[in-house]
């Protein structure tokens, strides 16, 4: 079986194409192909950058991945919408058949794990988002999209975590929507940081109340 570490690599690995792949939907459906192409050529990336993406135990799923995430970088939406639909739907299933046999769902399940790996989408929501304002061009629409999806995601990871105390969910919960209205309504990057840093050592903090709910 993989190591945790493994596990929790492979999983925000996995949530950073579903990110980029709902992005590039959302930018095709307005017309903005050059972003959505971006977006799309995002999740070989993200393989190339991670020797356990690449290397998973698993010989079958690693070649059925990759070669559905080529097929992904290289289609053109804009002239061919069905196969782009039809390779974006077999990326989806294979993450979902990844997830199951890389990471089983005790891990999926496991709060301390999902706690875990919201830290780790809201730690790369943080650089991302400064790279996006770091300059104006294609490449930083890319940036700041994702940050933002990596936020919505974590945002519904946390949800998901079930028997926590009311008074602690709520208050976080209210710092995601503080955060994402900060970021609608361009929040300055200095504040953008102040709420972020204060998330995720909230999110942090958050370990020490689920063990105490174990007892």
């Amino acid at each position: 079986e993989l190591s945790d570490d493994t596990k929790l690599k492979l999983a925000f690995s996995f949530e950073q194409i579903t990110g980029h792949i709902s992005d590039a939907v959302q930018n095709i459906d307005s017309k903005n192909y050059e972003v959505g192409k971006l977006h799309l050529a995002s999740p070989m990336k993200e393989i190339d950058s991670d020797l356990d993406l690449q290397n998973t135990s698993y010989p079958e799923f690693d070649k059925k991945l990759e070669l559905v995430l080529i097929l992904l970088k290289n289609i053109n939406p804009q002239t061919d919408k069905q196969t782009f639909v039809d390779i974006m739907d077999l990326t989806s299933s294979f993450i979902s058949e990844g997830e199951s046999l890389l990471i089983t769902s005790e891990s999926l399940d496991d709060p301390n794990f999902k706690l875990n790996l919201i830290s780790k989408l809201l730690i790369s929501a943080q650089t991302e988002y400064h790279n996006g304002v770091s300059e104006i061009s294609y490449d930083s629409i890319v940036c700041l999209e994702n940050s933002y999806s990596s936020i919505i995601r974590a945002n519904s990871l946390f949800l998901d975590i079930d028997d926590l105390d009311f008074q602690y969910t709520a208050s976080i919960s209210n710092q995601f929507t503080d955060l994402l209205f900060g970021m609608d309504n361009g929040i300055p990057v200095e504040m953008f940081d102040i709420l972020m840093d204060n998330l995720i050592h909230d999110v942090d903090d958050m370990h020490s109340i689920v063990v105490l709910n174990s007892v």
